[in-house]
């Protein structure tokens, strides 16, 4: 009973941690996979989100610029064609007809 009950326990004892050792390796290992896998997955989502996110804002605010810029030199560009020619001919018709009316 003696050597029985020693050899039992030493078997049992042995076996538990060896079983339960190869438990803790395995989780621990699955934790790290685990963790490094997630934490790499949810850089790589962030970063390519924030990226994407970020050029298509700056794409969509170089175009308004762009189109504002256009806007804004058609416009000024008319407008200051149309004011300096319409200053110009009536400037110059009143001249010449001033002058050629006195002369």
């Amino acid at each position: 009973l003696t050597l029985y009950t020693t050899s039992y326990l030493t078997l049992y004892t042995t076996s538990y941690l060896t079983l339960y050792s190869s438990c803790l390796t395995l989780y621990s290992s699955y934790l790290t996979l685990y963790t490094t896998s997630c934490l790499t997955l949810y850089t790589t989502s962030y970063l390519t989100l924030y990226t994407t996110s970020y050029l298509t804002l700056y794409s969509s605010c170089l175009t308004l610029y762009s189109s504002y810029l256009t806007l804004y030199t058609t416009s000024c560009l008319t407008l200051y064609t149309t004011s300096y020619l319409t200053l110009y001919t009536t400037s110059y018709l009143t001249l010449y007809t001033t002058s050629y009316l006195t002369l």
